[in-house]
């Protein structure tokens, strides 16, 4: 047999190459087909993804912008493709991420309510304007044809197509700018310098600095009927209205602007955020306080001094200056909070507080009186001024009181005030003093021409929800309270007197609300609160029962004091519900106090159409000189919180306003604190007097 002549495996030889061939035209296929389609699909997901980044990086700085603090985010600017054996991949997709100077956003014919802030307005010529910067992300894919840049400016997240002729920017996120439903103008500048292409991640960071707002009321300047608001952006004016909820936008005055025209008077928040390299903070600006100008002998008064973004200047080499007429010093550097304080003497004599610079913006007057006077203290001739409400301020932190024609005046207690009591001539010199917890459980009371307050009780710690003062059953008055040592007895302390057991309940007790004749017998009761938050009654008769009624609780227990708040003849007990709701609990029809409230309670009333409260402790005072109490709580809109006053006719509220000092600027508190009740009234005084509209 002859191998050499045998061919029988050129038939397996062949097979296998034109199979190898089939191999490899169906890779090569696959890569210019199947590979690129897919590349496609990785890189429009990878689109997706970073258009959810972005509106991170978005709320990032809005958010810092309402919290002065750091909000980091991060973008992945490009992707990667999956391993693939014997195919062949591109690189990594990139991205780039960088800030454009985007113009100036501009407030036209704009004036502020507070003087001083309108000082600064008027320095400016009634324009306010700060300069802004635009955050892009421009992708750079292999396969995605025209794939959206995403586009961040003036609160707005846009998308748009570069490389397609006449592309609008479309809007893919809302606005902040204009809240029409809160009246509120918010506006944020971007600061920095960012400038970042690679395929990996990348960290944005935006950093506060001028954040977080302070708000400012603020209105058309002059007789203007409208503010115009201008913006930079490349979003038109149709798309602007049709895909957010602005109203009367307009072409601006120069290409790449929008016009925003407003109407009425409006809050305005301002900041600057910063990205990136190169941030700039604002300097000092102008000086304002929200204090009252007119200042009496040993009163503190406060000034704080702001950037253009109307936003406190802290932890600066700023000095503040007095002329005189000031205990100690002259001359303080500002605190961190962008604060100063100062001690008026009564020397008589005007006190002028500036800060370097020239114009009206850069100093505030005060008006000096000297000798005694003011509200809630002797005013020389052996008269005593009534009670006033009092509260602890959220800018200074201390306690003062408002009084009937706004007069704020700023009692001696140090900042360890934990929760504030009744205001009542507790002690035998006649005045009125404020009556409180301090943050060691002391009950203390001061009057404002007291130099430290006066400890009624130390010897047990107090429980620190709530404190009453007046009389009961005869006694002298009081400060009634809970205590930690014996925790189901109420108390009271009278000045030089000692403390007494009043009754012991059957729970825990937590507070004590107030005084008053809760079920129509013509005899006086004492409301508290257990631990369980239950409403607890201590009747004429020495018997106690603990109702189902309940306050809600946030920053201490939602509950106010005991009066007939309506006018009815019934005196009912004022909480907050669950809903931030006020609520006036009562007994009911029950004349002759027929019932014991702990089987009948038909008197509450859910005071539903009257603006929200915020779940803390409330008072009661006599605002508008109608006999009536009226109810003062913090309200449940604005941070920090404003003072407010509610009247109330029947089941319904009558009236209700912003409590203001006397040149109408809201009056901003601790809500935790509380606001005092007014154990004694007020003499009748015109309603506008001490609120003004809100």
């Amino acid at each position: 047999m002859d191998f050499w002549d045998d061919n029988r495996a050129v038939t397996v030889q062949i097979g296998a190459i034109l199979l190898f061939a089939t191999l490899i035209i169906a890779m090569s296929i696959y890569q210019m087909t199947i590979v690129p389609s897919q590349n496609a699909e990785i890189e429009y997901k990878h689109s997706q993804t970073v258009q959810n980044q972005m509106t991170d990086v978005r709320n990032s700085i809005l958010r810092a912008a309402g919290t002065g603090t750091i909000q980091p985010a991060s973008v992945t600017l490009g992707t990667q493709y999956p391993t693939r054996v014997f195919l062949v991949n591109p690189p990594p997709a990139t991205g780039t991420l960088q800030t454009s100077d985007a113009g100036a956003i501009q407030l036209t014919n704009v004036s502020a309510n507070n003087a001083e802030t309108n000082d600064f307005f008027e320095a400016i010529g009634g324009t306010w304007n700060t300069s802004t910067k635009t955050l892009s992300y421009e992708p750079n894919y292999h396969e995605y044809d025209n794939a959206p840049s995403i586009l961040y400016e003036s609160s707005i997240l846009s998308v748009y197509h570069p490389d397609a002729e006449n592309s609008p920017v479309i809007p893919v996120s809302g606005q902040v700018l204009v809240n029409e439903e809160s009246n509120t103008i918010t506006l944020v500048a971007l600061n920095g310098s960012l400038n970042t292409a690679q395929s990996g991640s990348v960290s944005v960071d935006p950093v506060s600095l001028s954040a977080p707002y302070e708000p400012v009321e603020i209105t058309p300047e002059g007789d203007a009927e409208t503010m115009t608001l201008t913006i930079p952006t490349k979003v038109s004016p149709d798309l602007m209205e049709t895909r957010t909820s602005l109203t009367d936008v307009s072409p601006g005055p120069r290409n790449g602007t929008v016009n925003i025209t407003l109407r009425g008077d409006y809050t305005l928040r301002t900041a600057k955020i910063g990205v990136g390299s190169d941030t700039t903070e604002p300097g000092p600006r102008y000086l304002t306080t929200s204090e009252d100008t007119v200042v009496q002998p040993n009163e503190e008064f406060t000034v704080s001094v702001r950037d253009k973004f109307n936003n406190p200047v802290g932890d600066q080499n700023v000095t503040v200056t007095a002329n005189g007429s000031v205990v100690g010093s002259t001359s303080k550097r500002v605190s961190q909070s962008g604060e100063v304080t100062f001690t008026y003497t009564g020397s008589g004599e005007d006190v002028n507080i500036s800060i370097p610079g020239s114009g009206e913006e850069h100093k505030v007057i005060f008006e000096g009186k000297s000798g005694g006077g003011g509200d809630g203290g002797d005013g020389g001739d052996g008269s005593v001024d009534r009670a006033d409400i009092a509260f602890v301020d959220s800018t200074s932190g201390t306690l003062k009181t408002v009084g009937a024609s706004g007069t704020i005046t700023t009692y001696a207690a140090g900042g360890n005030v934990e929760t504030v009591g009744s205001t009542i001539s507790v002690d035998a010199n006649s005045a009125i003093e404020v009556t409180f917890v301090d943050t060691s459980g002391n009950i203390k009371y001061i009057d404002s021409s007291d130099s430290s307050p006066t400890t009624l009780l130390s010897s047990v710690s107090a429980k620190k929800d709530g404190i009453a003062a007046g009389t009961w059953q005869g006694s002298p008055k009081s400060v009634f309270f809970a205590n930690n040592n014996d925790e189901d007895g109420l108390y009271r302390k009278a000045p030089g007197g000692e403390r007494q057991l009043v009754a012991a309940f059957p729970q825990t007790l937590r507070a004590v609300v107030g005084i008053g004749d809760i079920d129509s017998d013509g005899s006086d009761e004492i409301a508290a609160v257990t631990n369980g938050q239950k409403i607890a009654i201590l009747d004429d008769d020495g018997s106690t029962y603990v109702s189902e009624h309940q306050p809600a609780s946030s920053s201490g227990l939602a509950i106010g004091s005991v009066a007939d708040y309506n006018g009815d003849g019934q005196e009912r007990i004022a909480i907050v519900d669950g809903s931030n709701n006020p609520v006036l609990v009562g007994c009911g029809a029950n004349p002759g106090g027929k019932y014991k409230c702990n089987s009948k309670w038909g008197g509450t009333t859910t005071l539903s159409s009257a603006g929200q409260a915020k779940k803390a402790p409330f008072g009661k005072g006599d605002i508008d000189g109608d006999g009536r109490p009226e109810l003062v709580y913090a309200e449940n809109i604005n941070s920090p919180a404003e003072l407010y006053g509610v009247s109330v006719s029947g089941d319904t509220v009558s009236d209700e306003a912003y409590v203001t000092r006397s040149d109408g600027t809201r009056i901003k508190v601790v809500v935790a604190k509380g606001v005092s009740e007014y154990v004694e009234p007020l003499s009748p005084l015109p309603f506008g007097k001490m609120l003004s509209a809100g």
